[in-house]
């Protein structure tokens, strides 16, 4: 009797060892696969993916070099801060504005600073004519550049597009 209580003991415990032995040997194929995995995928994005990547990246570096090489080419003068009456209001209403030009090229900065007098004149003169309603919009603003950069290239002979832009420092209207 004694013999059969052993037995069953060592039958009890065979089956939980069966088990045991058998989750290392399940959770084997999982350990290995994730380092397989990862490693395949750290290959196909460095040698597939980023490959195919590549060229647009090249292509971007090529427009912003071109685009840095124009600026750098550009040159910002200044013409000063103006501050003057608006047209047209039976209220008294000033404005107040830093005008600076960026110019294609430093050579065209000496004709520009030649007609600095003659600029501001002109800048003055399209300045005081404005009316508060014109000048208060992003429209208006936009159109003042324009009308402003037309007229300081035909005051100074100028070619269009010696002008690139005309930024405003300081813009306060009171």
């Amino acid at each position: 009797m004694a013999e059969l209580v052993e037995e069953e003991k060592e039958e009890e415990e065979a089956p939980i060892e069966q088990e045991d032995e058998k989750k290392p040997k399940r959770l084997m194929p999982v350990l290995i696969a994730i380092p397989v995995v990862a490693i395949l995928a750290f290959f196909l994005v460095t040698k597939v993916v980023n490959p195919r990547l590549a060229p647009l990246a090249d292509d971007v570096s090529v427009v912003d070099d071109t685009v840095i090489a124009e600026e750098a080419e550009s040159v910002i003068w200044q013409l000063g801060t103006e501050v003057t009456n608006l047209s047209g209001e039976k209220k008294l209403r000033f404005i107040k504005i830093a005008v600076s030009l960026e110019l294609a090229s430093p050579l065209i900065e000496e004709r520009v600073e030649k007609g600095r007098e003659r600029l501001g004149d002109v800048f003055l003169t399209i300045l005081s004519s404005k009316t508060f309603e014109e000048m208060k919009s992003p429209d208006g603003k936009r159109e003042f550049k324009e009308e402003l950069k037309e007229n300081f290239t035909s005051e100074l002979n100028l070619v269009e597009g010696d002008i690139r832009r005309i930024y405003f420092g300081d813009f306060i209207i009171q």
